[in-house]
């Protein structure tokens, strides 16, 4: 190889090797558009973003009367006084969106770690918890940036609001099926609480 051509490869690694997973990821996610977010996938942000807003959506729905209770135990849960649970664990989806994040019992949350719910008896509790907080956020004029998260799953906050049930656990199961087969054909694997 050319010397020049060696010292150029050299000094400008960084910049070719960011190029080639930016194509890589390209490739990847056009031909695999039911795996979310396959970028972070490949490479990994060392450090989580923090969920205050997401606190802030379900703190402001509980301090208006939602009563929000643990999907995993059923144990109310009080104000400030929880954790978030990524219903489809994070080291999958890469995302904190809304509509993936659950209040949880700190204890459940920690053991169900990266394993997968089982959505026939959770993802309905998940769905009806999600339509309550928005209803009151909604109501009382918290239409942030925050709420956009829903628009990912093809409806606008307040069309998911005013959603009967069939057709909110329709757009729920919609939205989580194809994750949850996908993560379980990676090797997760169910949580039994």
């Amino acid at each position: 190889m050319n010397p020049a051509w060696l010292d150029y490869l050299r000094e400008n690694y960084d910049i070719l090797s960011a190029f080639a997973y930016w194509g890589l990821t390209g490739f990847l996610q056009v031909r695999n558009q039911n795996v979310p977010n396959i970028p972070n996938k490949l490479v990994k942000r060392e450090e989580r973003n923090s969920l205050s807003a997401q606190h802030k959506f379900w703190n402001i729905a509980m301090s208006h009367g939602l009563e929000v209770r643990c999907l995993y135990t059923g144990a109310l849960l009080e104000e400030r006084a929880y954790e978030l649970d990524h219903f489809i664990p994070w080291s999958f989806v890469s995302h904190d969106l809304l509509w993936n994040l659950m209040p949880a019992d700190p204890s459940i949350n920690s053991s169900k770690s990266n394993r997968l719910p089982d959505l026939n008896l959770y993802l309905p509790k998940l769905a009806e918890a999600h339509q309550a907080a928005l209803r009151i956020n909604l109501k009382i004029g918290k239409q942030d940036k925050l709420l956009e998260d829903y628009l990912s799953m093809g409806h606008t906050p307040q069309e998911i609001a005013d959603m009967d049930r069939e057709h909110l656990m329709d757009c729920f199961f919609q939205t989580f099926t194809p994750m949850h087969q996908i993560a379980l054909n990676m090797g997760f694997e169910i949580w039994k609480g």
